[in-house]
């Protein structure tokens, strides 16, 4: 009988394949992004102050663990950096973090921030 289920075993083992079987885990969420969305302006504000160019404003968000998106130009009249992340939120949830940078003229005028969070 235990020569049989090791059998079994092995066999879904091998059809299923060890992968299966662990757990991915995910990469911690930048630490810029703790706190209520007012919290998580400030900091940015701080990182990227008013009046700092477009150009520094996307090197720190990258150094922060964010990326923008490819094409930050809307038609919305003036120039944007986007970005968004999204995190596990225990079990089956789900956080998305949505910044939004105005740079007209190239230069930081206001940061938003905007969290969307999913059990």
């Amino acid at each position: 009988m235990r020569s049989q289920l090791a059998i079994l075993l092995a066999l879904s083992l091998n059809l299923t394949g060890c992968s299966s079987l662990s757990f991915r885990k995910e990469p911690p969420v930048p630490a810029i992004l703790s706190g209520s969305n007012e919290e998580i302006r400030e900091k940015l504000i701080q990182e990227i102050p008013i009046g700092s160019s477009r150009a520094d404003a996307e090197r720190v968000i990258r150094s922060l663990g964010l990326e923008p998106q490819p094409e930050s130009n809307l038609d919305t009249g003036k120039p944007l950096i986007l970005c968004s992340y999204s995190g596990r939120k225990g079990l089956t949830g789900q956080n998305t973090w949505l910044i939004q940078i105005d740079c007209p003229d190239g230069q930081v005028t206001d940061i938003f921030c905007e969290q969307i969070g999913t059990e």
